[in-house]
């Protein structure tokens, strides 16, 4: 396997036709359908826009972002990213970090800042199509890129056991650690279950309940999914053409899933939880790297794995934690039938964090990560 350092430079040429295009959007000829029950609200994105092409420092981000020790495997002919917190193996076991979709690798650098030298290493994993690894051929899904991420841990960096984090996407594919890769993960901490993985046993009240008011809002708000999980290609040519459309696509997940108020008009205090600078660098990381079309290839290849649930009677046997964010968007899975999948061993409901917790309260987050580390790593 080759491994090599990722040397972190853009192209000015490429970053001032971004800004180009920025500038160069039509607004005046932009209908407006006023307000966010249509989708990104006019009003707010212009003055994203405005904010992103006058004060916006590209640069400055980007300098923060090289501060970490970024790398890049060759395993089966796909380039995987990661950041190392250490930059040699040590007699801790790691926790590997894995993103999901509006995110990246970047919305886990405040968690390793806050993960000390006591708390082990940690291996943030940039999933393939996302900024800086490299495009699948075809779409992959969770279960081919659990097979990567085993095969960095194990035979890139020399762990044999490891352990896994991740929400939403990210939650999958550490499921799948947990289960196809039992004798390297040695547990899995989740703040989503996906309710693909446990719908079918739903049985008890509580468990209808929850996944009616689940299907309610997944009817409202799952146009996205069925599109990226069906027609991927057809979306990405105009998501990578125009940045302020593809700022829109992400601005209205990140405003409709993290855990802000909402006035009377039903504008979201998005930037209470996630900061313009951020929220920016997030949409910059997918242009700048031409991975706005491919980031959305997982959805489709997710489509493909046929079940898309463990198989009948199998379940989750590592330890399981999982800490429940409160999350308007994605209601809490209920512990009982989560336990029919997962061997949940511990269990812990927050009552803020929102779909976002890396980015939204990372301190407590990190908290519960080093509570994870220290409860249910394995003897090295």
């Amino acid at each position: 396997m080759k491994i090599r350092p990722l040397i972190i430079d853009f192209p000015q040429a490429k970053i001032d036709d971004i800004f180009r295009r920025i500038r160069s959007f039509d607004w005046a000829g932009m209908a407006a359908a006023e307000g966010w029950s249509n989708g990104t609200d006019v009003a707010f994105l212009r003055d994203l826009t405005q904010y992103w092409v006058e004060t916006y420092d590209w640069r400055a981000s980007i300098k923060d972002i090289g501060r970490f020790h970024h790398q890049l495997a060759t395993i089966d002919g796909i380039d995987l990213h990661f950041i190392r917190s250490k930059t040699a193996r040590t007699s801790q076991v790691p926790l590997v970090l894995i993103h999901g979709w509006p995110g990246s690798f970047f919305d886990f650098l405040k968690i390793a800042d806050r993960l000390g030298d006591d708390d082990g290493e940690v291996v943030i994993i940039s999933i393939p199509g996302f900024p800086f690894s490299g495009r699948p051929p075809a779409p992959i899904g969770p279960r081919l890129i659990a097979n990567l991420i085993d095969k960095l841990m194990v035979q890139g960096l020399g762990y044999q056991r490891y352990l896994a984090h991740g929400g939403d996407w990210g939650s999958i594919i550490a499921t799948r650690l947990g289960h196809e890769h039992a004798d390297h993960c040695a547990g899995i901490h989740l703040t989503m279950v996906s309710a693909r993985l446990v719908a079918a046993h739903a049985a008890s009240e509580e468990d209808k309940a929850w996944l009616s008011a689940f299907m309610t809002r997944f009817e409202d708000d799952g146009g996205y999914f069925r599109l990226q999980s069906t027609r991927p290609q057809t979306i990405g040519y105009a998501l990578q053409d125009s940045p302020v459309g593809f700022a829109a696509w992400l601005v209205e997940k990140y405003a409709a899933w993290a855990d802000v108020a909402r006035d009377a008009a039903g504008r979201p205090d998005l930037f209470s939880a996630i900061s313009r600078d951020e929220l920016l660098t997030s949409i910059m990381l997918f242009l700048a790297t031409d991975s706005v079309a491919t980031s959305t290839w997982i959805y489709r290849g997710f489509a493909r794995e046929n079940p898309v649930a463990l198989p009948p009677g199998e379940r989750v046997n590592v330890p399981v934690a999982v800490t429940a964010f409160a999350d308007k968007a994605f209601p809490i899975t209920p512990r009982g039938l989560v336990e029919k999948v997962y061997n949940v061993v511990d269990w812990s409901v927050k009552d803020s964090g929102g779909h976002f917790p890396a980015l939204e309260v990372p301190d407590l987050l990190a908290a519960e990560l080093r509570r994870f580390m220290k409860n249910y790593a394995p003897l090295p």
